[in-house]
């Protein structure tokens, strides 16, 4: 999913037709206006703080490194730039260490450790790919938080609660578990 795909849906939901008609989308389509790109950087902005609010709020992007700390220590931002919680360390064999963080420095008493910790998805841009979360978030419903922001920051407060409220439900669905549905067997009376 690239944020073309998603900026394409949040126009088609707006009725943004100027956009969808310019040299963005179609290589013979209008020339792109200050008004234009105005308007697409202002929903790339609404894309970056939805694919945000995700990332911390609803399907955490998680990921593990190996590291050896000089000395048992080693400043959290050095592990990754987007870093904003760690979840555990442990040992190569996989023994859970205490550690602790201190003034952005993670102290623990071990030389090679594997870290595993919460990211900040990258910053996207117009060209860019668009984080999926594993498969469980669709572009349809990025566009409709997107379409939720872009409405609530052009003050039209109506039409930003009826694309939230969408954006909401479907966030209900992509989080319901998926896969077989075991019931216990009963008797009979």
């Amino acid at each position: 999913m690239t944020a073309k795909e998603i900026i394409k849906n949040v126009c088609i939901y707006l009725g943004k037709e100027e956009i969808l008609n310019s040299s963005f989308f179609e290589t013979d389509g209008q020339e792109i206006t200050t008004a234009i790109e105005q308007d697409l950087n202002k929903i790339l902005k609404c894309l970056n703080y939805i694919t945000e609010e995700l990332a911390t709020e609803y399907f955490s992007l998680t990921k593990k490194k190996e590291i050896k700390l000089a000395s048992g220590t080693i400043i959290v931002k050095d592990i990754d730039d987007n870093i904003y919680e760690v979840l555990s360390v442990k040992t190569r064999s996989g023994k859970t260490l205490r550690y602790q963080i201190v003034d952005n420095k993670l102290i623990c008493l071990a030389n090679c450790v594997q870290i595993t910790y919460k990211v900040y998805p990258n910053q996207i841009g117009l060209n860019d790919k668009a984080e999926d979360f594993n498969g469980k978030i669709s572009a349809r419903i990025i566009a409709y938080g997107v379409a939720s922001e872009y409405c609530f920051l052009d003050m039209l407060y109506d039409d930003a609660a009826l694309w939230e409220n969408r954006y909401k439900n479907a966030l209900l669905v992509a989080q319901r578990k998926k896969g077989e549905i075991k019931l216990k067997k009963r008797g009979w009376f």
